[in-house]
């Protein structure tokens, strides 16, 4: 497996491989505008980084039952989405302890 981040990479990729296609799954989970980012569009604004989150967040909700199987899928999120951003760890860590939902979200809006 290749991690592949900017379009310099596709390229050289489809050079090298001669390859169409690219799996792009763990990408999308750390920036969602990467396809934007990777047609020359521009990173993901802050706003759209916390609608992914919240959508994400109430699909989960929806799907999973109780806060702690929502919480760990969520924490498997920010293992992505941390890497685009400067010293997450003190977000990181109040999110980790948060017990239900309720301390979850307000460690999130804390950041």
């Amino acid at each position: 497996m290749v991690s592949m981040t900017l379009k310099g990479e596709s390229l050289k990729l489809k050079r090298l491989y001669g390859t169409n296609a690219v799996m792009l799954g763990r990408g999308l989970m750390r920036d969602p505008a990467l396809l934007r980012r990777l047609r020359g569009g521009p990173d993901a604004s802050a706003q759209e980084l916390r609608t992914y989150h919240d959508r994400l967040l109430e699909a989960y909700r929806h799907r999973l039952s109780g806060d702690q199987p929502v919480m760990h899928r969520m924490w498997e999120l920010w293992a992505y989405l941390s890497a685009g951003f400067t010293r997450p760890e003190p977000y990181l860590k109040r999110m980790r302890k948060a017990k239900n939902l309720s301390e979850y979200r307000a460690a999130v809006r804390s950041g």
